[in-house]
């Protein structure tokens, strides 16, 4: 019902208390009809029936008897059948209305003065008239009023539950429904507002009744379903509307009641449908308590319609006693509620201990006011004198003193002696929580856990699943055979979703029966999942907002539905699984953080030893070399190699990307270099062939730029080319000059384009000239005003220092750049190479 799942949004205090407001007034409603009719106005008859609704002509005034009984009377029955009765007492009477009420006004065995006409004469004759004990009345009352307490009480435990809500509805009307028929008879006495009140409960108790068996104990799940129900309500409403406004028109009141003996019918059908189509011995157990109820209080019903037929004697002259089986009809409600408190089909623990627990501190309290008020008054009178107060004043500090310690035995009282098992397995799981957070392995976390709940809740299975996205980590643990098994990528990535879709309110846990798999409006194959899983309730993880995971739970063994306690216990292990959890993700990050870095040192002091140190051996050839990585592991590098007595190879390159993937490729690219400088003499050879290597054979998104130069030391001569690179900026007789030619990096484009982008220069060489070598990561430098450090800056600092060695230059050049960056971090690699012919 729509109107069920519009009131989610209101708190649990508030549908409390609402609850306990309508369930009240119900209350009051019913006891003030039962006690009109049973106490107040008991049945009382002369032995006759009278004619309710005389035909036109028959007679103008009083009533009429219609057939007179002569059983345990015969001595005070005077009248005979055509009598009309105008007086009762000297009370003048129109109809039977008027007349019963007159009678009910007197007691047992009463002898009352009629006035009746026979004939043509006016006569007045004594009457005995006799109370009758109304057992059926008392029976419905009964069924009524049991069905309002247990209804009651399991919509105070859990308010939000539609099952719950649902049933509380129909024991409200359930209750005014069956005070109504249980007292038909005396109908007429009531007045409007009691019976408006118990007609409209009857219009929403019988089609609800068919539309619970609908949904309990097994959710019945067809596309119709939506139609189906409001019509059963609507079809009902009609007939009774009908039958309320044509009251003279007996066909509407036959098909009413016809409909609603058919209603209770088919929901009794449904439900035994439902019994056997669940094949679970311990879903069955609570089931099968029902069923007994409804076969014990199906026999009231039936020896209650079958006892008159066979006497064939008005109601009210059957003797009392033979009644008494029809006293068995109570056990419907009765069932309901034995089951429901018993198994926990639907939770009421926490009502019931509550109740419990406050009617045996009450009942302590004041038999302790009374000992201690006995006490002083016949002890301690003699030094109190006559001061009450003060002994009163004494009494109530006492009681305030010790009423914390006497409420808190009497919560393990009942703890121990009435919830023993749920109180041992939440003080053994309660201490297994402290140890959670303490726990540094994930195995051990899951297995510990596991076996925990298993042990102490007799939990059949559960089921953890972590989020994807925090931990990739997905584990199923069976504890039937104390497997673990991981789910593949794709079952992984299904069961994300499956999960994800659960919208976990304000982080509580989802109940997933089947009753609330149909409200959650899941997809289909996700409520096949749970069902096929078993999972009856999920419980989140989080931690910080963020969703770690949750804890799915299967059936309790015992066959017990969830209480509160219960789900308040699994969210505090849910919040320490959280917290263990995240110990264990910071400790596997810290050590893989641990592990990364002493692979970044290994790393970084690989590449350190791969770039050439001692660089004077080389004959006519002053080198210096600076690299400075902004990272621990730099994506610049440079290369010397002395290729043989004549020539030296100078190498400049820049790796997109830093850390060890651009090592990797370093070291890869060096050996190319290496390789293919025994096969090529000129650089654009050498260039080309490591682009032809390299293409499509590394990611998309890996590219280097290179600068590559051989010096010819016989013939004074460089032959240099460039790839997407810096240009090479070389002084001679103190001019700064630069090439200029355009190209593309290595890895960018195919072999054929990348051999016509790039060129191959032939410089002559003397004495002082000085070679510049560097990467972008010079130019890429910033100060606080966002201004980068320029090529006009560079140039400026070598023409400066021209005279000077490779060594100074680059010192002045990096002097210079800290000094242009200021308090700025580095922001890319800086890798120098200058050389001065000697």
């Amino acid at each position: 019902m729509n109107i069920l799942k519009k009131i989610q949004k209101f708190s649990e205090p508030t549908l409390r208390f609402v609850a306990l407001l309508i369930s009240t007034y119900i209350f009051v409603v019913a006891f003030l009809i039962f006690f009109q009719t049973i106490v107040m106005n008991a049945y009382i008859h002369d032995s006759t029936l009278w004619d309710m609704e005389p035909k036109e002509g028959e007679i103008k005034k009083g009533v009429l008897v219609s057939k007179v009984y002569n059983i345990d009377n015969a001595d005070a029955v005077l009248l005979n059948v055509g009598d009309i009765i105008l007086e009762i007492n000297g009370v003048q009477v129109n109809d039977f209305k008027q007349a019963q009420n007159v009678l009910n006004q007197y007691k047992d065995n009463d002898v009352l003065q009629y006035k009746i006409q026979r004939g043509d004469e006016t006569l007045t004759i004594p009457v005995k008239v006799k109370k009758y004990f109304n057992i059926p009345s008392i029976g419905f009352s009964l069924m009524g009023f049991i069905f309002l307490l247990v209804s009651t009480i399991v919509m105070y435990s859990k308010p939000r539950e539609y099952l719950n809500q649902l049933f509380f509805i129909m024991g409200c009307t359930a209750c005014l429904t069956f005070i109504l028929i249980g007292n038909v008879n005396a109908i007429f006495e009531l007045s409007k507002f009691f019976i408006y009140h118990s007609t409209v409960a009857q219009f929403i108790f019988f089609p609800l009744y068919i539309h619970f068996f609908l949904s309990f104990p097994i959710y019945y799940r067809t596309r119709y379903r939506k139609y189906l129900i409001p019509a059963i309500y609507l079809f009902f409403f009609l007939i009774a509307l009908l039958a309320f406004l044509y009251p003279h028109e007996a066909i509407f009141s036959i098909i009413l009641v016809y409909y609603a003996i058919l209603s209770l019918i088919v929901g009794f059908v449904i439900f035994l449908i439902s019994y056997f189509k669940i094949t679970d011995p311990l879903k069955r157990r609570p089931l099968q308590i029902i069923l007994i109820g409804f076969i014990i209080g199906g026999f009231g019903f039936v020896y209650l319609n079958v006892i008159g037929l066979l006497l064939s004697v008005p109601f009210f002259l059957i003797n009392p006693l033979y009644y008494i089986p029809a006293i068995l009809m109570v056990a419907i409600p009765l069932s309901f509620g034995y089951s429901i408190f018993r198994f926990k089909i639907m939770d009421s623990e926490f009502i019931v201990k509550r109740s419990l627990v406050f009617g045996l501190v009450t009942v302590s309290v004041v038999g302790m006011y009374l000992l201690l008020v006995y006490l002083l008054n016949n002890f301690f009178l003699n030094y109190f004198g006559n001061d009450r107060l003060l002994i009163t004043f004494t009494v109530i500090v006492i009681i305030a003193v010790t009423f914390d310690s006497v409420n808190n035995r009497i919560k393990g009282l009942v703890n121990n002696h009435l919830y023993k098992e749920s109180y041992n397995y939440r003080k053994s799981l309660l201490e297994f929580t402290r140890q959670l957070p303490y726990m540094s392995n994930m195995d051990q976390i899951i297995s510990k856990l596991g076996k925990s709940l298993s042990e102490a809740m007799g939990i059949s299975n559960l089921y953890l699943w972590l989020n994807s996205e925090n931990i990739d980590m997905l584990i199923k643990e069976n504890h039937t055979n104390g497997k673990t098994q991981f789910v593949d990528e794709v079952e992984r990535n299904e069961v994300d979703e499956i999960f994800r879709s659960i919208s976990y309110s304000n982080e509580e846990p989802v109940l997933l029966y089947d009753i609330n798999l149909s409200e959650l409006g899941l997809k289909e194959e996700t409520r096949q999942f749970f069902k096929k899983e078993g999972i009856v309730i999920s419980v989140p993880i989080t931690l910080k907002g963020k969703l770690f995971g949750s804890l799915n739970f299967g059936s309790k063994s015992s066959g017990k539905v969830y209480s509160d306690e219960d789900i308040d216990l699994l969210k505090t292990i849910a919040s320490q699984c959280s917290i263990a959890f995240e110990n264990v993700r910071m400790q596997t990050e810290e050590l893989n953080k641990q592990k990364i870095e002493g692979e970044i040192q290994i790393a970084a002091r690989i590449q350190h030893e791969l770039l050439p140190k001692n660089l004077e051996y080389l004959r006519g050839l002053n080198i210096d070399a600076v690299n400075l990585p902004a990272e621990r592991i730099a994506g610049d590098f440079y290369d010397i190699k002395k290729l043989d007595n004549d020539r030296v190879l100078v190498l400049v390159a820049d790796v997109s990307g830093k850390g060890i993937p651009a090592a990797l490729y370093i070291s890869r690219i060096q050996a190319m270099v290496h390789f293919a400088s025994r096969i090529f003499t000129d650089p654009k050879d050498i260039l080309c062939e490591i682009n032809r290597l390299l293409y499509k054979k590394t990611p998309g998104n890996f590219y280097l730029t290179a600068l590559l130069g051989i010096f010819d030391l016989k013939n004074k001569s460089l032959k240099i080319c460039r790839a997407g690179h810096p240009q090479l900026i070389y002084i001679r007789n103190e001019k700064l000059l630069q090439l200029s030619d355009d190209s593309i990096g290595i890895n960018m484009v195919p072999p054929d384009k990348f051999n016509k982008s790039i060129v191959s220069h032939d410089l002559a060489f003397k004495q002082c000239d000085i070679f510049f070598f560097y990467t972008n990561g010079l130019v890429a430098q910033c100060n606080k005003d966002n201004k980068f450090f320029e090529l006009s800056d560079i140039k400026s600092i070598l023409q400066r220092n021209a005279g000077d060695n490779p060594k100074t230059i680059n010192n002045a050049l990096i002097s210079e750049v800290k000094s242009f960056r200021g308090e700025i971090e580095q922001k890319d690699d800086i890798t120098l190479v200058t050389i001065k012919i000697k």
